[in-house]
C-alpha cells in the first residue's frame, strides 16, 4: 500500500515485530530473524524492487549485512560485505539512484562521513562524500527518492 508502518526487531531474541498501520495495538507480524543475543543493526528497504521493505541486519564487527526479501521466518536472502569491521558506523538504507531498489550505506559519525552502494553486493563506496558536504537529517523527498541529502557548501 506505499504506507511505511512501525516495526521493532528486539536482537537478543532475534525477534522482528511488524505493525500493519500506524496506529496503537500488538504486532500484526512477528518472526524470528537472524542470531540471539546480537548487537547487530535492523534495517528496511525494498531489496528486490517489489515494493514491499523488508528486513536487513547489519553485523558491523564482521562488517556484513545480511538482508531478507520477506517478511517471515528465514534465512538471509542477500549477504555480503561492505565498510570495516569492528566499526561503530551506522547502517543507513535508500535508493540513492532511483532505480526502485533500495541499496545501503554507512555513516561515520566521528568523521561526518557517508559511504554508499548502488547494489546489494561486496565492493567499495559508489558515492563518498568528500570535505565541504553537509547531511541533512530528517525524512526527505527529493525528486521521488527518499534517504539522506547532503549539499555542498564550499
Amino acid at each position: 500500500d506505499g504506507i511505511d508502518t512501525i516495526g521493532l526487531y528486539d536482537a537478543r531474541a532475534a525477534l522482528v515485530y511488524l505493525r500493519d498501520s500506524n496506529t496503537a495495538g500488538s504486532a500484526d507480524t512477528t518472526f524470528r530473524f537472524g542470531p540471539t543475543g546480537s548487537d547487530w543493526q535492523a534495517i528496511a528497504g525494498d531489496w528486490n524492487g517489489d515494493g514491499i521493505d523488508t528486513i536487513g541486519l547489519y553485523d558491523a564487527r564482521a562488517g556484513l549485512f545480511y538482508l531478507h526479501n520477506s517478511n517471515r521466518p528465514g534465512s538471509a536472502d542477500t549477504t555480503f560485505r561492505f565498510g570495516p569491521t569492528g566499526s561503530e558506523w551506522q547502517a543507513i538504507v535508500g535508493d540513492w539512484n532511483g532505480d526502485g531498489i533500495d541499496t545501503i550505506g554507512l555513516f561515520d559519525a566521528q568523521s561526518a562521513t557517508l559511504y554508499l552502494r548502488d547494489s546489494l553486493t561486496s565492493g567499495p563506496a559508489e558515492y563518498p562524500d568528500g570535505d565541504g558536504l553537509v547531511l541533512a537529517t530528517g525524512e526527505l523527498t527529493l525528486l521521488g527518492q527518499h534517504g539522506l541529502a547532503w549539499e555542498s557548501i564550499a
